[in-house]
Parts: C-alpha cells; sequence; structure tokens
C-alpha cells in the first residue's frame, strides 16, 4: 500500500515539473542582426516549433527606455502568451535588448500591468 501511494504521487506530481519544447517562447528581435537566425537556429536544435518563435521589431541597443520596453517587447510576449497558455519559459535571443533605463518614477504602477495572473514571470 505504501508503495502505491508514493508512485500514485510520483505520477500525479510528473506534470508539475515536466517542460518540454512545447513550452518554451524564444524571442528575435528583427532589428538586431543575426536574431532571428540565432533564433531559428535555437529552435531547430531544440525541436522547438517554429510558431513558437515570436519576432519583435524592438532598438538594438542593449540599453532602452521603458515606454520602449512596453511597447517593443512586453506587449507582444504578454500577447504571445495570454494566446498560448502552454508557454513557461522565455529565450530571448542576441539582439533582444537586455536593460530599461533607470527612471525617477516614485510610483510603479505601470510596471504592474506587465504581469501575468498565474505565471512566474512578467
Amino acid at each position: 500500500m505504501r508503495l502505491f501511494l508514493c508512485m500514485l504521487l510520483f505520477v500525479a506530481a510528473a506534470p508539475l515539473v515536466a517542460m518540454d519544447a512545447s513550452n518554451v517562447l524564444i524571442v528575435a528581435n528583427e532589428k538586431a542582426e543575426g536574431s532571428v537566425e540565432i533564433a531559428e537556429y535555437y529552435a531547430k536544435m531544440r525541436g522547438i516549433p517554429s510558431d513558437q518563435l515570436l519576432k519583435i521589431s524592438a532598438s538594438d541597443k542593449e540599453e532602452i527606455t521603458r515606454d520602449e520596453y512596453n511597447k517593443d517587447i512586453l506587449e507582444p510576449i504578454k500577447k504571445y502568451v495570454l494566446e498560448h497558455d502552454n508557454i513557461l519559459a522565455i529565450v530571448p535571443t542576441r539582439g533582444v535588448p537586455l536593460k530599461v533605463k533607470e527612471t525617477d518614477r516614485s510610483d510603479d504602477a505601470d510596471i504592474k500591468g506587465g504581469f501575468i495572473p498565474g505565471r512566474d514571470f512578467a
């Protein structure tokens, strides 16, 4: 009986930790040289479906403003993830901006709009 309960727990918990290629979204920047090619290569090598490659059009600079981030990166990713509830991981490729310029805003209410309910990422 104890063995049965252990096996039942293992089988029930397996889907909670299992992640495969169907759970990955790759983000590439069309304005950054080589970004899309790297993303396509990564998808091919990892067996990630081509429809899980999101091409954004953002600055090719490492650092962008909050407004640029919201419009060019956050909104397209958020839209995709809300339409595809299987996504558990997001992989940005070379050329996707890494930093958001600091602002002197004391109220970061606009940041809250980026969070997706029920997900561990913004």
